[in-house]
């Protein structure tokens, strides 16, 4: 028997200081760097690994400064693999199409004496010696006589399996270093698309150099976007390497999913100009997009709007709330099931009830879901209710199959006050 059986070896090491988390954040990027391998999600909690991993001088290091700098604890990075099309011949004089889609703009795709025009819609005659692309959709419109097209596209797919075999949780996307100038079209409209398929969110920021495009041009590219999953984000005269989608990502990442992002502060990005309060209040924000604002000597984002507008998904925090819950409730019956015996009977019914409205009642607790209340008949409320059904109501092959269907679940979010209008009288 040892004189002292308990021996506690402590060390002091100096750490930046960090946030709760709140969301698993991965930054998707393209340049080439470091010893990392393409296609393979990695976690990190320094910005000095991601630079070992990835380079200092890349996409995907630039956007994870930003999200470290929120005081966000750990992120995940990727870079996705990139496929070169040596040299495609084109088909001058109409609308046509590549073989290969979404195209990338890094590397710029490349015909020998010709120039480059972008749109997001259908390409048209761009003039002589010119070539109009759809990133995309992969149509263009060549007004040339001769020259292959080299260029690169992603695998969607690939990147999309890439993320969930990794199984860890990824749920808050960012694209570094990607604007939304019409270039970047395709790259932007493939991973909005894969995000809605995975209930990922995104945040898109507006055009760089961003003095060079009008509020309403950001709303314009704002539209192509619309989804409850994306956050987009109109702003200007940035330093270079500010990712401020990376940056107001890792403020997401440090935020109670029912929190708003209202007036949330964003650190560490140096804005030079800011849109004034009609820009903001009217065109952006009317637009369904954000803007980045100064206000109590902090840069801000104006509030935490969807590009899908509309009421159910008006702001970002109901999408995420709505992630939040089904998350919870799958995890907790998942143990359910997993660990104890339900028999299909009306009590193992009820075992099913009792343990979604025990989630419920958490995210209650949490401040997710609004507490008890008396409504305007009286009668007690509570922030949620659970229906299932009488054991002599199912189906012979639901039992069968053990699947237990037709559970009802509503859940009563609170919302939050973000404006006030006050009628004040003053009296002498």
């Amino acid at each position: 028997m040892p004189y002292e059986p308990i021996v506690v070896d402590t060390s002091i090491v100096a750490v930046s200081d960090v946030e709760p988390s709140y969301g698993n954040i991965l930054v998707i990027g393209r340049d080439a760097g470091g010893a990392a391998s393409d296609d393979v999600v990695e976690e990190f909690t320094t910005l000095a690994a991601v630079g070992v991993r990835f380079g200092t001088t890349t996409d995907i290091y630039y956007a994870a400064k930003k999200v470290f700098e929120q005081k966000v604890y750990k992120i995940w990075c990727m870079r996705a693999s990139t496929t070169q099309v040596a040299a495609e011949v084109l088909t001058p004089g109409s609308a046509q199409t590549l073989v290969n889609l979404p195209i990338t703009n890094r590397p710029v795709p490349v015909v020998a004496a010709y120039t480059f025009e972008y749109t997001t819609g259908v390409p048209t005659d761009p003039g002589v010696n010119k070539i109009m692309l759809n990133t995309n959709t992969g149509a263009y419109w060549a007004n040339i006589t001769a020259g292959p097209m080299q260029y690169d596209y992603f695998d969607w797919t690939a990147i999309e399996t890439a993320i969930t075999d990794a199984d860890k949780g990824i749920d808050l996307i960012v694209l570094a270093n990607i604007d939304a100038m019409d270039d970047n079209y395709g790259d932007l409209k493939s991973c909005v698309d894969m995000c809605d398929s995975n209930n990922w969110v995104i945040v898109i920021m507006s055009e760089h150099p961003w003095s060079a495009q009008t509020a309403a041009e950001m709303v314009t590219a704002a539209a192509l976007y619309s989804s409850r999953n994306v956050l987009f984000i109109g702003h200007k005269d940035v330093t270079a390497n500010d990712d401020v989608a990376a940056a107001v990502m890792g403020k997401m990442g440090v935020t109670k999913p029912w929190y708003k992002m209202f007036w949330k502060e964003v650190l560490e990005l140096t804005i030079a100009t800011y849109h004034n309060k009609t820009e903001v209040e009217t065109t952006l924000e009317g637009g369904k997009c954000n803007a980045m604002i100064y206000k109590q000597l902090n840069n801000r984002l104006s509030d935490g709007l969807t590009t899908v507008g509309g009421t159910d998904y008006k702001h970002i925090d109901i999408t995420r709330v709505r992630y939040y819950a089904e998350a919870l409730l799958k995890l907790d019956l998942a143990t359910l099931v997993a660990n104890t015996q339900v028999p299909f009977t009306e009590q193992g019914i009820q075992t099913v009830k009792s343990t979604i409205e025990a989630t419920c009642k958490k995210l209650v607790e949490l401040g997710a879901l609004r507490k008890p209340w008396i409504d305007d008949s009286g009668d007690y409320q509570k922030g949620y209710s659970v229906a299932v059904p009488k054991l002599t109501d199912v189906l012979a092959s639901d039992k069968n199959a053990r699947n237990l269907k037709d559970i009802y679940v509503t859940i009563y979010y609170i919302g939050h006050i973000q404006e006030m209008t006050l009628n004040l009288g003053i009296q002498l």
